[in-house]
């Protein structure tokens, strides 16, 4: 996986790739001004490794950073990172948790749009 972060929080992940190339292809311009830092993702890398092996781990306090998100994207993010594992919401739900009950489809692209796979699962 690749992953992206800011002083404030995770900005960017990826799904596992086969290559580290892969990851950094998709990551694109957020990794342009990154530096290398590993230690600095010790401890989300035990728990994504924990996740893959199929333990219960939740990543609902782990810090992320989406400043750069539009309001409804970033609190329809937000109410994803509510539902409970193994629940699912509809898009209409995620739309009135994240302001306006008028706008599911809008809910849904924000989901189509969830730059930090895994970190915010996308069960709408």
């Amino acid at each position: 996986m690749g992953l992206v972060a800011s002083d404030k929080g995770l900005r960017r992940t990826t799904l596992p790739q086969a290559y580290p190339e892969d990851c950094i292809e998709q990551l694109g311009h957020a990794i342009t001004e990154a530096a290398p830092s590993p230690a600095h993702f010790e401890d989300i890398r035990d728990k994504l490794v924990r996740y893959f092996e199929g333990e219960e781990v939740s990543f609902e306090d782990e810090p992320i950073d989406v400043e750069d998100a539009s309001p409804f994207h970033r609190a329809a993010w937000h109410a994803c990172r509510t539902i409970p594992k193994g629940e699912t919401r509809t898009y209409k739900w995620l739309a009135e948790q994240a302001g306006n009950a008028l706008a599911p489809r809008a809910a849904g692209q924000a989901m189509a749009k969830n730059r930090l796979a895994i970190i915010i699962l996308a069960t709408a």
